[in-house]
């Protein structure tokens, strides 16, 4: 049998001491493991407190403390992953407590964090190949915008258990899927859903696809991939239909992203998501939405760090922050003289 990994040890130890009466038994069970030993001791002597919401959180932070510490990609050795197309940006009032949600479920890497300018936090983090970008937080007081994401690990079942130890609710336990993937659903800390996958082929992701999709759930798909397509050019790789019409699902490509969505159903709701969308000529791209139907915002205009952005409303009550780069300096090579 293999080696149980250190979350599955530490759960099972404190299983067993919650249950029994309290001794050096549970223990035993960590022999060789002196950082999980000392946890469960203070776990041993705190036993005795009668509500079973502190034993669970108590349990959670242990958890929490044992868990791998990532370093930021600042310091790390690897390259950056680079911002590509779209990118998903969740807004959460606990932004800080969900950053370290992703770090210790999921080994995110923090690549960058500062202040925005509502006052709350700007976070970007690595997951794989992919960024996913947080704010909130701090002194900011706006509407929190949770979003869906479909995220591909190596083993759904480790990364589905290890966040519900950290505090996530589960919607769904992870199920073989007749389409070859692996599968289990759950929400975070900020109300986020997480559709967790391990595909069934070479690779633990499927082709043509990163680490992180967005999923849209819209009250109509068809109408959602139209606007798509008129507003940002997005091209439909997929699309499976029900016999009523409604999209069951689909997969659009967005520059060098891809977008997921399936239409609104049962428990799978609108979750209007804000998205940064990284493009060359800002304004004909803000104009393009408008023209397809999204309500303006924030008309382009050059920022103080250098990129120039504008904002609009989708019909659907997405948000899409279309940014062009800083413009490069010129090079002194090629400057006449």
């Amino acid at each position: 049998m293999a080696k149980k990994d250190r979350y599955q040890q530490l759960d099972a130890a404190v299983q067993a001491l919650l249950a029994r009466p309290a001794g050096r038994a549970s223990q035993r069970r960590l022999q060789g493991n002196a950082q999980l030993a000392a946890l469960v001791r203070l776990a041993e002597d705190l036993r005795g407190l009668p509500r079973i919401e502190f034993r669970e959180q108590l349990k959670k932070e242990m958890l929490m403390s044992t868990a791998p510490a990532p370093q930021t990609a600042a310091i790390s050795s690897k390259e950056a992953v680079k911002l590509r197309t779209v990118t998903p940006y969740i807004v959460a009032l606990k932004a800080l407590e969900l950053v370290e949600f992703y770090k210790h479920a999921f080994g995110a890497l923090v690549n960058v964090q500062g202040k925005g300018s509502a006052g709350g936090y700007h976070i970007e983090v690595e997951l794989g190949d992919s960024m996913l970008m947080v704010g909130g937080g701090g002194e900011f007081r706006g509407p929190e915008l949770p979003t869906a994401l479909w995220y591909f690990v190596e083993d759904t079942d480790t990364v589905y258990r290890r966040a519900l130890d950290l505090g996530a609710t589960s919607i769904s336990e992870p199920v073989d899927q007749p389409y070859g993937d692996r599968e289990a659903g759950i929400k975070d800390l900020g109300g986020n859903t997480w559709y967790i996958s391990t595909h069934r082929g070479a690779r633990y992701i499927r082709e043509g696809l990163t680490t992180v999709t967005p999923y849209l759930h819209p009250r109509s798909g068809a109408q959602q991939i139209d606007f798509l397509e008129r507003a940002f050019q997005a091209q439909v790789l997929e699309r499976h239909d029900d016999p009523d019409g409604a999209v069951r699902h689909a997969l659009l490509r967005m520059g060098e992203s891809r977008i997921a969505l399936g239409e609104a159903r049962g428990p799978y709701q609108p979750m209007p998501t804000m998205f940064y969308l990284n493009v060359d000529g800002v304004d004909s791209w803000y104009q393009r939405a408008v023209e397809a139907g999204a309500t303006p915002m924030h008309a382009p205009a050059s920022q103080p760090y250098g990129a120039r952005v504008g904002a609009v409303k989708d019909p659907f009550d997405n948000q899409w922050w279309i940014s062009e780069p800083a413009a490069r300096p010129p090079d002194p090579r090629k400057v006449e003289r």
